[in-house]
């Protein structure tokens, strides 16, 4: 959990039917950390990711008893002071370049990818270095092969990243769109592509079988690393536009179309299109698509939506429309929905929250949470821990206890 106000991260567990801390850190930034990786016997945290006067550090931390198993500072100063590259004259006037799906972002902010085993850190000028995750040793520092960066992914050992090169040149700037394959143990490139065409790269990922997904937002290619050779291309067609976002969840990769807010889902094996609209999302709409098991899970403000292996779906939640959610928490077999709040007829403001099946959207238990006028917040976010759900209103949070009788359930307010 993370306080604002205080500046502290802390870890809880739930015993007894009570929250206890078992760690916190208290790091004088406003931002929250990035928390790229956590498991019952390490925690890695990123703090300070975004650019203020503090400086960025990493820290691996136990997550049993929070104690530092290594920690990495200054880790601005050190990019630049280990890697020669500079921001292109545009971006070093306005400290600022702008990407194609998240849109004007400072050159200095840190993005951090992991794999479980190696770390890749990178500002948006393309200063990167890599680290052993059991060590903290710095593997290499390198200048990536791109000056603006606009994603980046790592899996087994192998980093993908997108963006451009601008050069300065005395008639002005060129720019080459690049989306790049390195060894992430040694930061040496493995491959530099232009296969997705002159467009600006969108996003980029790494798959079990080893191949680079990348997308330009007119088409997506699949390129086979192992055997250096193209899989396949999908192209954007009337119904489909793939510039969005990406997510692969077991044979399938799930599409963000960015012109008209849906997702589809495509076989990676042949890069055939499977379903041309699984969801559409609200105007004021996120997703977030999780594998689960056998299971790939799409919530968005519309609710849960549950799909197969075959990307055929299996279930859905029977909530009804005229409901939009603000939030979504997962446990093993479990999901739970926040609702935006709403206004009572005694004027409470209060928010239904919803626990769902993870196998097939059967709706398991239903709350109406009723905002204490103290708190006098709206509700912003929510997480399963342990059987319990905490609602997030900023500096404060509200604990619901599962029932002894129904494991799992919250209980109705």
């Amino acid at each position: 959990m993370f306080s604002p106000q205080y500046n502290e991260t802390r870890s809880l567990v739930a015993e007894g039917g009570q929250l206890r801390e078992r760690w916190s850190r208290v790091i004088e930034s406003p931002d929250p950390p990035l928390i790229p990786w956590q498991d019952t016997d390490k925690t890695l945290a990123l703090w300070s990711p975004l650019v203020d006067e503090r400086p960025a550090v990493i820290e691996l931390i136990e997550s049993a008893t929070g104690r530092s198993r290594w920690i990495i500072q200054d880790l601005r100063e050190s990019l630049k002071e280990s890697v020669d590259r500079e921001p292109d004259e545009i971006s070093a006037i306005d400290q600022q370049i702008g990407t194609p799906v998240e849109g004007i972002v400072p050159i200095d902010q840190l993005l951090v990818v992991t794999d479980g085993f190696t770390i890749v850190i990178t500002d948006r000028v393309g200063r990167a270095m890599g680290i052993d995750m059991e060590t903290g040793r710095v593997l290499w520092h390198a200048a990536l092969p791109t000056n603006q960066v606009f994603d980046l992914d790592v899996h087994s050992g192998v980093l993908g990243v997108c963006g451009s090169m601008v050069r300065d040149t005395g008639a002005g700037a060129t720019t080459t769109q690049i989306t790049a394959v390195i060894d992430a143990r040694t930061g040496e490139p493995i491959r530099i592509m232009d296969q997705i065409g002159n467009a600006a790269p969108r996003w980029v990922r790494i798959t079990d079988d080893n191949s680079l997904i990348a997308s330009n937002g007119s088409h997506i290619v699949s390129f086979d690393l192992d055997h250096a050779e193209l899989n396949w291309v999908f192209a954007n067609n009337d119904n489909t536009n793939t510039g969005g976002a990406g997510w692969v969840s077991g044979s399938l990769l799930y599409v963000l179309d960015d012109i008209v807010p849906k997702v589809f889902a495509i076989d990676l094996s042949t890069g055939v299109l499977v379903n041309e609209m699984l969801t559409m999302i609200l105007n004021r709409g996120w997703v977030d698509i999780r594998p689960s098991r056998d299971r790939a899970l799409i919530v968005s403000p519309q609710g849960l939506l549950v799909y197969g292996v075959d990307g055929q779906r299996v279930g859905q939640d029977a909530l009804g429309p005229g409901r939009e959610f603000a939030d979504a928490a997962y446990a093993l077999d479990r999901v739970v929905l926040l609702r935006r709040p709403e206004l009572d007829e005694s004027g409470r403001v209060s928010s239904a929250i919803a626990m769902l099946s993870a196998d097939d959207g059967r709706l398991i238990d239903l709350a109406k949470l009723v905002v204490p006028q103290q708190i006098n917040r709206q509700p912003t976010s929510i997480e399963v821990v342990d059987g319990m759900i905490l609602v997030g209103f900023g500096e404060v949070s509200v604990v619901l206890q599962a029932p002894e009788d129904a494991p799992g359930a919250p209980d109705a307010l």
